[in-house]
Order: structure tokens, then C-alpha cells, then sequence
């Protein structure tokens, strides 16, 4: 399996789906057939990584080895490739090459640039010779015009063919992005020969783990997972890997011979599926959220551009200074609007999931299902002459709880009114949705935090800024550079209105890095608050599950099976969790 997760969450996923099918194909149960319509381990559109870079620079090499040599691509030759050439790995990923850029031939440059602006991830390939002016123009190109700045990692291939000093070539390319955000875009050394050379070598581990290490090729998977991770790609792969896990559970309570058992498994799976599913509605209003907010800031920020492209010919003096700083005082404004109704929406959003999920565990509280489990929780009735009283319990509960069920009765019954205090409590105390529940604490504690605590002091450095910047005439903002660098020091060689264009854009890029890093705040609040909780929740009902399926003394093979694709999708759902928090927090 890969180690670049978007490709392998969905693998794994696909895998257990294919698992699970064929394990609930050969359940004899009405509600089967239900479990298995409920699989969908794909549920979003496929991700594309485009290779760009100079003709014979390794691209064609570089994606046979992050293959691990499936993809069928042609290399090795003057000019490998001459269109744009998609490579489907598994059905998950589409990795695409394109042709040589600055080749001699224009119709390479299109199609490769034409690549580049639906890409999800760009990979620029450079070799050790590393740029002339050719390749310096492709680079900003595609940093500047097509603006995939936070989507673009540069790759050195063919690393092991000629050496150089530490830092010198990594120096060289933040020497070539020296007027764009060079220092913000992630480099990588490596050799994907020498990688594909260890494949070969099965049969010799330490020659093997010897070109592997050469190679280098983990640092740029790494990497690869590292940019996805930052810009949230990862969450949306978690959500299936979480239902599937839910799925098996359910059907591991179809297949429990015992009747209590089967009750307190389908109680503990209800309890889990109603989580997951909160838990990925939650995520859903974030996402939309989020995308509300970056639109909003887009908005100011074009705004704030056209203000300044009206005031392009107005010279320097009191009344540009005056226009720059009203134009910067609205941006600021609208920002901070922006922010705050961002702040706002996730409270009100929080605030009715949690009572809907309030609802939902009434009613489960209500099933028969958690009147059996409370039921055995229940002391036995005292034996012996001086037992008086005895409590009355459920026909059929004593006798089960005599054959072993007792061992695990009492921690479940004590896991169900936890979970009922928890997530539903209000029910016959005069309180009504969420209130008193954990869930109503993290509305509270969230609106706490955007109310007084959520100060995104990013808007008023943004806006100051740029405000500085435009105040000259003919200044152009660079994202990256120093305030106030002139136009006069762009290359002679660049048309006026492609230079216009690019200060627009840099001036609204500007404004979009600041607006992706409050949003990664907000959203780092609300999963900071919720994780810990969702996580102990998922332990607790995972741990009654454990106990009670270790009181059956013969598990089927189904059973086995069910277990191995249930820790199997937690595992890489706990992957994917963990490398979703890089990059969320912004440097204060």
C-alpha cells in the first residue's frame, strides 16, 4: 500500500468495502440487506496530481516511482512526452504528466499549463542543473498567474547524479522565487531511479534498503502528505473509513447468538452510528462554513483591488493617501465582518446538531434495546432465608446474567447512563435540547472562544499592509516580499498589462493566505473542542463492545472478519485524524 494517504485511505477503504460486502452477504437477517446498501467507501471526486517541469527532467520517472512502478509511463527518451497523459492508479488518484515545458514547441506549454489549473497538487519537476531563465519564467508562471502557491511542491530529481553542498540547491530555488512566496513552498531532493532500482531487489534486503534510502522518495510522499494535510484534503477520507467501522459493528450484533448480547451490541452500534453520522454533519457545516467565509474575503479583497486600479494614475500626495487608507479601512471592516459571522455560524450550527444529537439519544435511551441493557445491570436477587425483598427483573435476565453475561452487564449498563448523561441529558428536568449535555458545555466553551478569544488580528495586519504598499503610485505588493517594492524593478521585458494583472493578483492573494489561516484557527477551535470528546466516546462504547464479545466463548470466523475490518478502518480513520491537524494554527 502507498504511503501518500490520499491515494491510500481510499485503497484501504475500497479494500475493507470489498470485505465487508461479502462478509454481510452471508448474514441470514432482515437488516442485512440495509448494512450493506449503507457501504460507500467513495464518496468524493477523484484527487489529480500534475507533474509539470522542464522537457527531460524526470516527471515520467518520478510517477512510475510513486507508483511503485504500476504506472505505465514511457521515460528515458529526449522528449518523453508530448501531450497530456493521465495515469489512473487504482481508481483513486489520477496522476497526470504533461509535456516538457519550454521545449520549443508553444503547444507543449499550453497543454501543460492548461493541466496545472485544474490540478489538486502540482509537482514541479526540476533537474540538478537546476534553472535558466526558461525555467525561472515556467516557475513563477505557475506560482503568479495560475496561483497554486499552496498547492505546489518542487522536486529535484536525478538528486544522486551530481552531488552539491548541503543547502545549495534548495538556495537556488528560493533564489529563483525570490519575488513570490518562495520561502513558504515545500522543496525536496530525491532520486526516483534509484528508488525503482530497489524494487528490483527483492532478493538482496540490504542493497535494497541501501537505493531506498539514496532514493529519498519518502521525504517527497511526505511532503505530498504534509500539503494535502494542511489544506484539509485528509478530513473528507475519514468519514467513510468511520462508517464502515459502524457498518461491521452493526452487522457483528446480527450475527451474536445470545439474546442479551444481542441487545447490548445493537445498542452500542446504535450509539456509534449516531455519533458518526453528528460527527460528519458537523464536519459538513464547517466545510460550508469555511468556504462561506473565503468567498466573503475574496469578495473584499477584489473589492479593495478595484479601489486601487481606480486610483492607478492618481500621483502620489494627501489625496492617494487618503484613498489607500479608506479603501484599507473597508477591507478591514468587511474582514472582520467576515470573521465574526464565521464565529457566529459555528455556534448556531454546533448548537443544533448537538440538540438533534440530544433528540437521538432519547430516543435510543427509549429502544428496548437500553431497557435490556439497564435491566441487566440490575443486582441479582439475594438467595438464601434472610432474602425478604427481591428485585424484579426481566424474564429470561437472571438466568442469561447466571450463564456469563453478568461479567459484562454491570459496565455496560454503567457506559449506557453515562452516555445518556452525556450527549441526552434535559429529558424530565424541565430543560429542553442540548442543555446540561457535553455538547451544550462545547457551544458554550466555542462561543466563548469566538466571542471574547477569537481575535483574528491577521484582517488589521493584512489590511495595513497593503495599505502601505499601494499608498505609492506605481507600487506593486508581491506576496512574500517587502512592503512597497516598485514596478520599476520588474523585468523591462514584461507587458504592462501582464504586470497589472499580477499585482491584482498578489494584492488578492495577499488577503486569501491571511483569510486560509484564520479559517484553519476557527476550524483548529472546534476540532481542538470536539476530537478529545468524539474519541472518549468511540473508547467507552469500543470497550463494552470488547467485553462483552470476550464473554462469547466461540466467535464465528464472520465475527473475526467483522473485528479485523472494524480495527483496520479505525486505525487508518486515527491515521488520517492526526495528520489532519498540520498546519491548522497560524503563527501568532
Amino acid at each position: 500500500m502507498s504511503d501518500i494517504l490520499i491515494h491510500a485511505a481510499q485503497e484501504q477503504a475500497s479494500l475493507l468495502a470489498r470485505r465487508l460486502r461479502s462478509a454481510i452477504s452471508s448474514i441470514n437477517h432482515p437488516d442485512a440487506a440495509r448494512l450493506f446498501a449503507r457501504i460507500d467507501p467513495l464518496k468524493h471526486p477523484i484527487p489529480q496530481l500534475v507533474f509539470t517541469g522542464q522537457y527531460s527532467s524526470g516527471k515520467s520517472t518520478l510517477i512510475r516511482a510513486l507508483t511503485d512502478g504500476s504506472a505505465d509511463v514511457v521515460s528515458d527518451s529526449d522528449i518523453a512526452t508530448d501531450s497530456v497523459t493521465p495515469h489512473d492508479w487504482d481508481g483513486l488518484v489520477t496522476l497526470i504528466d504533461t509535456p516538457g515545458v519550454q521545449s520549443g514547441i508553444d503547444r507543449h506549454d499550453a497543454l501543460a499549463e492548461a493541466a496545472i489549473a485544474g490540478a489538486d497538487l502540482v509537482l514541479f519537476v526540476v533537474t540538478p542543473d537546476l534553472f535558466d531563465d526558461a525555467g525561472v519564467t515556467h516557475l513563477r508562471h505557475t506560482v503568479d498567474d495560475l496561483g497554486k502557491a499552496d498547492q505546489l511542491l518542487i522536486i529535484l530529481s536525478k538528486a544522486n547524479t551530481m552531488t552539491a553542498a548541503p543547502g545549495v540547491r534548495e538556495a537556488a530555488v528560493r533564489k529563483a522565487l525570490a519575488s513570490t512566496c518562495g520561502e513558504e513552498i515545500p522543496f525536496v531532493e530525491c532520486d526516483a531511479k534509484d528508488y525503482l532500482r530497489s524494487l528490483d531487489l527483492t532478493d538482496e534486503p540490504v542493497r535494497q534498503q541501501g537505493y531506498l534510502a539514496r532514493s529519498n522518495l519518502a521525504a517527497v510522499r511526505e511532503a505530498i502528505n504534509d500539503i494535502t494535510a494542511t489544506r484539509g484534503d485528509l478530513a473528507r477520507y475519514q468519514q467513510p473509513l468511520q462508517n464502515l467501522s459502524a457498518v461491521a459493528a452493526e452487522a457483528q450484533a446480527l450475527i451474536t447468538d445470545d439474546p442479551h448480547e444481542s441487545a447490548a451490541l445493537a445498542l452500542l452500534a446504535r450509539q456509534r452510528a449516531s455519533l458518526t453520522a453528528r460527527r460528519g454533519r458537523i464536519d459538513a457545516d464547517l466545510q460550508i462554513l469555511r468556504s462561506g467565509f473565503l468567498a466573503s474575503t475574496l469578495q473584499a479583497a477584489e473589492f479593495f483591488a478595484d479601489g486601487i486600479e481606480a486610483i492607478e494614475d492618481l500621483p502620489d500626495g494627501p489625496e492617494r493617501t487618503a484613498r489607500v487608507e479608506a479603501l484599507a479601512h473597508n477591507l478591514n471592516q468587511r474582514l472582520d465582518q467576515a470573521a465574526g459571522e464565521m464565529g457566529q455560524g459555528i455556534t448556531r450550527h454546533l448548537q443544533i446538531q448537538f440538540d438533534d444529537l440530544a433528540s437521538e439519544v432519547r430516543e435510543i435511551e427509549a429502544s428496548p434495546h437500553a431497557r435490556v441493557v439497564l435491566a441487566l445491570g440490575q443486582p441479582l436477587p439475594v438467595q438464601g432465608p434472610t432474602s425478604a425483598v427481591r428485585v424484579p427483573t426481566p424474564s429470561g435476565s437472571s438466568a442469561a446474567r447466571q450463564q456469563g453475561t453478568a461479567d459484562w452487564a454491570a459496565q455496560a449498563a454503567d457506559m449506557c447512563k453515562k452516555f445518556q448523561s452525556r450527549w441526552g441529558a434535559g429529558v424530565g428536568t424541565g430543560l429542553s435540547g442540548s442543555s446540561g449535555t457535553t455538547g451544550h458545555k462545547i457551544v458554550i466553551d466555542v462561543g466563548h472562544f469566538f466571542g471574547a478569544k477569537f481575535k483574528p488580528w491577521q484582517a488589521v495586519r493584512v489590511a495595513h499592509r497593503i495599505g502601505q504598499a499601494t499608498r505609492v503610485a506605481g507600487a506593486a505588493l508581491a506576496v512574500g516580499a517587502e512592503v512597497g517594492r516598485v514596478v520599476g524593478q520588474e523585468r523591462a521585458a514584461v507587458k504592462a498589462e501582464r504586470l497589472q494583472a499580477q499585482r491584482r493578483r498578489a494584492l488578492v492573494d495577499e488577503v486569501q493566505t491571511q483569510a486560509v489561516q484564520i479559517v484553519g484557527q476557527a476550524v483548529g477551535e472546534v476540532h481542538a473542542h470536539l476530537d478529545p470528546l468524539f474519541a472518549s466516546a468511540y473508547e467507552e462504547i469500543d470497550s463494552v463492545d470488547s467485553s462483552i464479545r470476550s464473554a462469547q466463548t466461540h466467535r464465528s470466523s464472520l465475527t473475526l472478519e467483522l473485528e479485523d475490518i472494524r480495527d483496520q478502518a479505525s486505525a487508518m480513520a486515527s491515521q488520517l485524524s492526526r495528520r489532519n491537524g498540520v498546519g491548522t494554527s497560524p503563527e501568532n
